[in-house]
């Protein structure tokens, strides 16, 4: 089977999970419903996988068996095996990701024909459980309020703008003629959170972000700040441009398109990836227009490199509840982990070099995702104060 097509089953997978458990926003719900509506076997086997009854049936079989290995060999066959049949290949691993999602069992989802060596069994007397939709909100006359997955609700802003949090997300009505008024949206560490501005830009924070934008746009340009990471998909207005400004020293202009940034200061670069449309990356007077599937990477210094045939879907897997931990180093996966679980990495020793490869959920406590990384050749431990020790 080609890898598209693994990475496309394992995609509809995810989006199943999610959907039986409530969790996908309208862009996802579109997207399943496109792919359901594709073919009467898709939706039959939609359909299966939303009947309780069928779910338990095949979640006390599954339980039988280790349900890592399970996923693991179900892939390693479909990468093997090119006469394996999409449909069933599809059947598989959506109804051992699914079950292993709602169940709560830690799944590793392993490409290309990986195999796992044994090592030693984990035993962790503390557990952290994962991130999740948390975010605050300041207003323009500095209150604060505290956002989250709870009750929807609706507030108005000093200047007359409706503000509306729905299933996890804020979703802003202006008809542009309040007066200006700034808004900003932070997640902690260990938080996540959704906002639609004023034009119908959809944004999505990922933990220990932050956005500062006005609650109405107006003028020649639109404009927001960011910390952190955001995935944007920008709504069209030619006649009034898009720009991101980062970490105060670089600009994101955008004409039109779907992009994601990444510029936590603890990385060694901040990388614009660009997925559709077109993005002109502007730092220290040089320019860089990106197309779909590159990425532009600013340096310290302000230094711009461009990287062609960026794996686009590993750079937003954060976005769609997913770690992507292909060829990722152990460092690079840790940092990852201690912004979602809100953990101190310690190293014991030298610090192991090796790369991994493979998916998890976001959605597994830290103890079941360390399990799985322990079927590799370094080890973990969680003790006192958020701390995981790392050693070989």
């Amino acid at each position: 089977m080609q890898y598209s097509q693994i990475q496309t089953s394992l995609r509809m997978a995810a989006l199943i999970g999610r959907h039986i458990k409530g969790e996908l926003n309208t862009t996802e719900t579109q997207e399943l419903q496109s792919w359901i509506d594709a073919s009467p076997e898709n939706r039959v086997m939609v359909e299966e996988l939303m009947n309780t009854a069928i779910r338990q049936t095949e979640w006390e079989n599954l339980q039988q068996h280790n349900g890592e290995q399970v996923l693991a060999a179900i892939l390693n066959k479909a990468a093997a095996d090119q006469k394996i049949k999409r449909l069933r290949f599809i059947r598989l691993i959506a109804a051992a990701a699914i079950l292993l999602l709602l169940g709560g069992v830690g799944m590793k989802l392993v490409l290309d024909g990986a195999r796992t060596s044994p090592g030693r069994t984990a035993q962790y007397t503390n557990d952290i459980p994962p991130g999740g939709r948390k975010a605050q909100l300041v207003l323009a006359n500095g209150n604060v309020v505290s956002l989250g997955v709870g009750k929807d609700t609706t507030f108005t802003e000093g200047n007359g703008t409706e503000i509306k949090q729905k299933k996890g997300q804020l979703i802003y009505n202006n008809d542009g003629r309040n007066t200006l008024a700034y808004n900003l949206l932070t997640t902690p560490v260990g938080g996540e959170y959704e906002i639609t501005l004023a034009d119908g830009t959809h944004v999505w924070l990922n933990a220990s972000s932050s956005i500062r934008y006005p609650t109405t746009f107006n003028g020649k340009e639109r404009k927001v700040e960011i910390t952190g990471e955001a995935y944007f998909e920008v709504a069209g207005n030619a006649q009034m441009p898009f720009k991101v400004k980062i970490n105060e020293q670089m600009e994101v202009e955008v004409l039109g398109t779907h992009f994601n940034i990444n510029g936590y200061k603890d990385e060694a670069t901040v990388n614009t990836t660009l997925l559709e449309g077109a993005v002109r990356v502007k730092t220290n007077g040089q320019l860089q227009l990106l197309k779909p599937g590159q990425q532009a990477q600013v340096n310290s210094a302000g230094g711009i490199s461009l990287i062609t045939n960026i794996n686009t879907e590993q750079v937003v897997a954060w976005k769609d509840g997913l770690f992507n931990f292909d060829d990722v180093s152990l460092q690079e996966m840790m940092r990852q982990l201690s912004r979602w679980y809100d953990i101190e990495v310690i190293y014991e020793g030298k610090v192991p070099e090796m790369r991994f490869g493979g998916k998890m959920v976001r959605n597994l406590s830290l103890s079941q995702l360390l399990r799985v990384l322990e079927q590799s050749k370094v080890h973990f431990r969680i003790e006192e104060g958020r701390k995981v020790i790392v050693t070989q």
